[in-house]
């Protein structure tokens, strides 16, 4: 199951995005090129090192 600022790839074509809303079957994804979209999870593939990279440390002072 994807989380809200999950790192995915476009299973097509590779594109990047960030997943900005997440519902059963499928997730609005803001891709790379600034163009949002919803998509259904299938077409989508986590990709676990750029999520690893951009997520705030809990610990930090500007996370929630």
């Amino acid at each position: 199951m994807l989380q809200v600022g999950d790192v995915v790839r476009f299973r097509i074509d590779g594109t990047l995005g960030v997943v900005i809303k997440v519902h059963e079957k499928d997730c609005y994804v803001l891709w790379e090129d600034g163009f949002s979209s919803l998509e259904l999870y299938d077409e989508l593939i986590k990709d676990e090192n750029w999520t690893a990279r951009q997520r705030i440390d809990p610990r930090h002072p500007c996370a929630p």
